[in-house]
């Protein structure tokens, strides 16, 4: 199959999708899509003409999705909000801690079997 865009015909393969979100795959040569008037036609290999589609309404997206052209009405996606900084510990200051812990209980553990009274943990 082919893709016509203004007059250019583009390799086209898959299965097209025709209502909103319009797709087609092209393996290859890319359009511009900013740049594709306001009909699509495809045809088939020995130019018998499958479809016209209208995309003169569609102008909110057009651009590619990997191989997938897209025509779309559908506004961009907002961006998610990065997540505030959690105030739960991470896993390495918590090791950090019990580190320094279990280094404090070893001094006095050591300093109470040597007889030293004074040792503080």
């Amino acid at each position: 199959m082919k893709l016509i865009a203004n007059g250019i015909e583009y390799p086209c393969t898959g299965r097209p999708r025709y209502d909103d979100p319009v797709r087609f795959t092209l393996p290859d040569t890319k359009p511009d899509p900013t740049a594709l008037g306001n009909e699509l036609v495809l045809v088939s290999d020995d130019g018998f003409e499958l479809r016209r589609v209208d995309i003169s309404g569609m102008t909110t997206r057009r651009y590619f999705d990997g191989d997938a052209l897209v025509v779309t009405n559908t506004p961009e996606p907002e961006p998610e909000p990065e997540p505030e900084p959690s105030s739960t510990p991470t896993v390495e200051s918590r090791v950090t801690a019990l580190e320094t812990e279990t280094g404090q209980l070893q001094t006095a553990v050591s300093a109470l079997v040597n007889g030293d009274t004074e040792a503080k943990a």
